[in-house]
């Protein structure tokens, strides 16, 4: 917190040291003049500088400062090619995908997730394809340190929840969340599980909650097999996961 100045209103503009006295400061009565006395009302510091400065000493900062110059400019990251979004996917699937579910024991989960390519590629509607492109940029951009590829995915992610938001909202009161969309909640919590967008995974715990009661609005039969049994199985083990943290 700034400390607010007890200091005459024409000491303060003059920049002179004020000795703060009432009702007639020394200098203003040095000076011949009446005192204003101290400032009153709000008042407005500017703290640009400082911030900057604090931002510039911190490690992986994108300010960078002339020594000739006291103005800071921000390096933007360059943008993701919509060509360079297919290697990027790919990426994912070779590498996050085969380890998460080849060594998952051979449990639940294992096989949606390998279903991934082909359910994302045949569904926009439910903001899946946006998801799993936004997933694999973050963990692209986690592996090779790129503020790039990390910018792109954020955008990535706000056009999937977007999408899958609208999809999510035009529901009917009695009918319940398509495997896509169960999906698409389910991929969007592993972006945040690996980008961490807000203080202490609230993000990632907020779709795991969604993805729960997605799981209750569907009801024990639907989820008594096929797809919707391996993404209700993730769900649960989600879940227990979040209670524990």
């Amino acid at each position: 917190m700034v400390r607010r100045t007890r200091a005459c209103q024409a000491c303060h503009s003059r920049r002179m040291r004020c000795d703060e006295t009432l009702p007639n400061c020394t200098q203003c009565l040095r000076a011949g003049r009446q005192c204003p006395g101290p400032i009153e009302g709000p008042m407005i510091v500017d703290v640009t500088a400082q911030t900057e400065l604090r931002a510039h000493s911190r490690p992986g900062s994108s300010l960078r400062c002339s020594r000739n110059s006291p103005t800071a400019t921000t390096t933007m990251p360059s943008p993701i090619s919509p060509s360079q979004i297919p290697s990027l996917v790919q990426n994912f699937f070779s590498h996050f995908l085969d380890h998460f579910a080849s060594r998952s024991g051979g449990g639940p989960g294992k096989f949606w997730l390998h279903e991934l390519p082909s359910m994302s590629s045949s569904s926009t509607a439910s903001g899946l394809e946006p998801a799993v492109q936004a997933a694999s940029t973050v963990f692209c951009a986690n592996a090779a340190s790129s503020p790039s590829y990390y910018a792109g995915s954020r955008a990535m992610y706000g056009q999937a929840l977007q999408t899958h938001s609208r999809s999510v909202a035009a529901l009917q009161d009695s009918a319940a969340p398509t495997a896509q969309m169960l999906c698409t909640t389910l991929v969007l919590g592993f972006y945040e599980a690996m980008s961490s967008t807000q203080m202490g995974g609230e993000g990632y715990m907020k779709h795991v909650e969604g993805a729960a009661k997605m799981v209750e609005v569907l009801g024990p039969e639907r989820c008594r097999d096929g797809l919707v049994n391996e993404l209700f199985f993730t769900a649960r083990t989600q879940m227990i996961c979040i209670t524990l943290i």
